[in-house]
């Protein structure tokens, strides 16, 4: 019994040595020989090359071969490199390769080499020959290093002639065996006391974390939807816990790349944790590497990898979300655990039309070509799959977008919004996406009190949704509400401290309350962290300047927003306004023979703004008549935006204020 015991601890199938071109990898001795001699390697280039050799003649993904090697740790690239540099050296290779270590360009190595795996006596007699070459320490049994559980899976991997003088000398067998036994419990009990030691110290949550997004390994740009989409997916589903702090998407993927520095990046953030991760494609299967990083105290909390089927994103991406909310000690109640551990089951190819249509809404900077693919994007996904809520509430955010932003008429789009919002409420009630999509148009709409409780709905359905957050601190806002709106807009920032949009809003937000100085330090700041793309904080400050009567420095700011992608004609309405208060009457004109003769959609309610700089309160009225009947969408800001301070007075003004529901 005892005999079949040890036996079965040390019979293995794997071989234990491989010979190529003069040498010699020794897998239980852990030792490379070239010609008979052994050649000094570090623990980990030593695992490099024994996945490289056990898989000889196969493609090895960068992100394979480091989950490999480093199962319990998140290393970046350079560590795999510098382990195949190292290789390179001691197999006599040039550092660009050679006939052992092939290098796939921008997605990982193979080893290629005809070589003899090794096993049975003619093993141990070279490992006997290969072994006179070793000093005492390495063949007296101190080989066999490290905790009680590799000691063990070192002895199951070997038939040295260690082991079977064991299997020869029954006596001796009995007291490895009680040896091991005493080992195991001592081990236990130091390990039981510093876990209970390590749990003691752990038992106060984690209270806000950071998702970065993932590396797209597979080295093809084209799949980056796919890494952005998991990240975007498992700060969705964290997003949904009251008790989490979840940073937004836009500020989060602002940290990508390599060597990333954690703790600064968790104070950038104003987090406690971030969660990072990889993923590469091999064949038809996703190899996803994630980790949960206590960034505070440097220590990893969590790590895993993940080799499945493509058509199993949705589930993974599920069970990284359930293991990060444990990891960060989170008490949860019933229907949150129900909520994150809900599967989608949505069909595969319209999840990633999903997937490839937020990464053109998020990536492609609200352009109308990004916004076209978008709404292709999500088209497919709903044909694929005619019951998905989330597609349908990211459709009505995109022509609400085309509406409100002057780039198609807003008859037109508005009720295409409304129409999939609706659907994507009746399709999911619980879903917050889609009660924002509908309080959006409701609010656009000027039904405020039901855009409100639809806000309030998607808030208490997910705290962490930011542009639930934006949306009703412009409803707020609009409604004259102004404290409580900046203290939304400044919520919004906490989620999303890093993204100039976020800033610019706020900045309206003090611009519509007459807080001009602080407006103008939150429109500089958006314009500190993108300076090539904020428009609207250019705009914004623009704005604050003219109300101050600073018009040449309001014409300054006005034309750097327009040199900014995402010009419309419309934008000019506010350019001649300020010439026309300044005294520029001819550039004013000239503005609005421009406005005139374009083909363009152009607001009655904002080209009303025009007329009144230029003197002509009648035509202004005029056009807000215009603008009240084919519910322009610009009579949002009729109550708070100060272009119309000029026609306050008027009670035709009051009067339109009490038919848009607004307070007078």
């Amino acid at each position: 019994m005892l005999n079949e015991v040890v036996e079965a601890l040390t019979l293995k199938k794997t071989p234990l040595l491989y010979e190529f071109d003069g040498f010699r990898v020794d897998v239980p001795e852990r030792v490379l020989f070239r010609d008979g001699n052994p050649v000094p390697l570090a623990p980990k280039v030593f695992d490099t090359l024994l996945v490289l050799v056990e898989n000889n003649g196969h493609v090895l993904e960068k992100l394979e071969l480091m989950t490999a090697i480093w199962p319990e740790s998140f290393v970046e690239e350079v560590n795999l490199a510098h382990n195949v540099s190292v290789l390179r050296k001691v197999l006599g290779e040039s550092a660009s390769g050679g006939k052992f270590i092939e290098t796939i360009p921008k997605r990982g190595y193979r080893f290629t080499c005809e070589f003899k795996p090794l096993r049975e006596e003619r093993a141990t007699n070279a490992r006997r020959l290969s072994t006179s070459a070793l000093p005492a320490s390495v063949t007296n049994g101190e080989s066999f290093h490290g905790t009680t559980a590799n000691f063990i899976e070192q002895a199951a991997e070997t038939q040295s002639g260690f082991s079977r003088k064991f299997i020869l000398n029954p006596f001796a067998a009995f007291v490895f065996i009680g040896l091991l036994t005493a080992t195991i419990g001592v081990g236990y009990y130091f390990f039981a006391s510093k876990r209970t030691a390590i749990h003691a110290g752990e038992s106060k949550p984690i209270e806000s974390v950071a998702v970065l997004p993932f590396a797209n390994e597979s080295g093809d740009a084209n799949l980056d939807y796919l890494s952005d989409g998991l990240s975007e997916s498992v700060i969705d589903r964290l997003s949904q816990l009251q008790q989490l702090k979840v940073i937004s998407r836009n500020s989060s993927f602002k940290y990508r790349g390599n060597n990333l520095d954690l703790q600064a990046v968790a104070n950038g953030l104003d987090v406690q944790a971030i969660v990072v991760g990889r993923v590469a494609i091999s064949g038809d299967n996703l190899i996803i590497r994630a980790e949960l990083v206590d960034a505070l105290e440097n220590r990893q909390l969590w790590s895993e990898s993940y080799n499945r089927r493509a058509t199993d994103l949705q589930a993974i991406q599920g069970e990284i979300a359930q293991i990060v909310t444990r990891k960060l000690r989170l008490r949860l109640t019933g229907e949150q655990e129900t909520q994150l551990a809900k599967r989608e089951g949505v069909n595969s190819q319209a999840y990633e039309s999903m997937l490839k249509g937020r990464f053109h809404f998020y990536k492609g900077g609200h352009s109308i070509e990004s916004l076209n693919r978008a709404i292709k994007n999500f088209q497919e996904a709903i044909d694929l799959e005619p019951d998905y809520a989330l597609a349908y509430a990211e459709l009505s955010s995109i022509y609400r977008t085309l509406g409100a932003n002057g780039y198609l008429d807003p008859k037109e789009m508005t009720p295409k919004a409304e129409s999939a919002a609706l659907k994507a409420v009746e399709l999911d009630d619980k879903l917050a996406e889609a009660h924002v999509a509908l309080a959006n148009v409701r609010r656009n709409s000027w039904q405020w009190d039901e855009a409100q409780e639809q806000y309030q709905r998607a808030i208490d359905l997910n705290p962490n949704l930011l542009m639930a957050h934006s949306g009703y601190a412009q409803l707020l806002s609009f409604t004259g509400r102004h404290e409580q709106a900046i203290a939304e807009a400044k919520r919004a920032r906490e989620l999303d401290p890093l993204v100039p949009q976020v800033n610019s809003n706020l900045a309206q937000m003090l611009y519509f309350a007459r807080r001009y100085e602080e407006a103008v330090e939150a429109a500089k700041r958006a314009i500190e962290l993108d300076q090539k793309n904020q428009s609207f904080a250019y705009y914004t400050l623009g704005d604050v300047f003219y109300v101050k009567g600073m018009y040449r420095e309001a014409i300054a700011a006005h034309l750097q927003g327009c040199e900014i992608p995402g010009y419309t004609v419309n934008d000019e309405i506010y350019l001649g306004a300020i010439h026309a208060k300044a005294g520029n009457l001819v550039k004013a004109r000239a503005s609005l023979e421009k406005l005139l003769r374009t083909k363009q959609y152009i607001s009655p309610a904002e080209l009303a703004i025009l007329y009144a700089a230029l003197g002509k309160p009648e035509q202004a009225f005029v056009l807000l008549e215009k603008a009240f009947a084919e519910h322009d969408l610009q009579l949002i800001y009729l109550g708070v935006d100060p272009y119309y301070d000029s026609l306050r007075s008027d009670p035709r003004f009051v009067d339109l204020l009490r038919r848009v529901g607004l307070p007078q």
